[in-house]
């Protein structure tokens, strides 16, 4: 049987060098796996309509015969390989501080700006539980809902391994808005950690 392909997806309509070099950069990261940049899409709410694209069935639906679904968005980034090490789980995504009132107690799944899903998954839980923007952000609203049809959220430890974004870390796979919620040493540290340093400068 053949293995389903993964698939990286960015919903981005605004175009620019910037965020095209960010979609290179990612799908450096990603061998072999397949790339969808959505840019046709028009937010009067941008908040609202990118949390009821990301809960709607017609979204997850397209990605229904994928492996995993890595959503990231412009101010995200994969600083090295690796990604495979969390592919067995439905979602993962930058932890958030315990005392977010997002959080869950266990603080599992975390932050949607760079998050790893299975797409069966979310299309089963958008299909039985209608989104309301009461519900909170897209990616809260998978979390609080995992008992419906969540499947397997990554714990803290993996969660801590796959990406930052409020809170620093050195290790990670990648990260998430960090320049709005880190210092800018922190944010160099994290950019710049897995740098080589050029033999010529030593």
């Amino acid at each position: 049987m053949t293995q389903a392909r993964n698939i990286a997806v960015i919903v981005e309509s605004r175009r620019s060098q910037h965020l095209a070099e960010t979609i290179r950069a990612h799908m450096q990261m990603l061998p072999g796996w397949d790339m969808r940049h959505l840019a046709d899409l028009t937010f009067p709410d941008p908040r609202d309509d990118y949390n009821r694209l990301l809960t709607s069935t017609s979204f997850w639906a397209r990605f229904e015969s994928s492996g995993r679904v890595l959503i990231f968005q412009h101010d995200s980034m994969l600083l090295r390989h690796g990604v495979d090490e969390f592919l067995d789980w439905a979602y993962a995504g930058a932890p958030w501080p315990a005392d977010a009132p997002w959080s869950r107690p266990e603080r599992k799944g975390g932050n949607g700006g760079l998050s790893l899903r299975n797409p069966r998954k979310r299309l089963e839980l958008c299909s039985s539980v209608p989104w309301q923007p009461s519900r909170g952000n897209e990616d809260s609203f998978f979390l609080g809902n995992r008992e419906s049809v969540g499947g397997r959220l990554a714990p803290l430890d993996v969660c801590q391994r796959f990406s930052c974004e409020t809170m620093f870390a050195l290790g990670t796979l990648g990260y998430h808005a960090i320049d709005r919620y880190l210092s800018p040493d922190k944010v160099h540290m994290i950019k710049s950690q897995y740098s080589q340093p050029d033999p010529a400068q030593a």
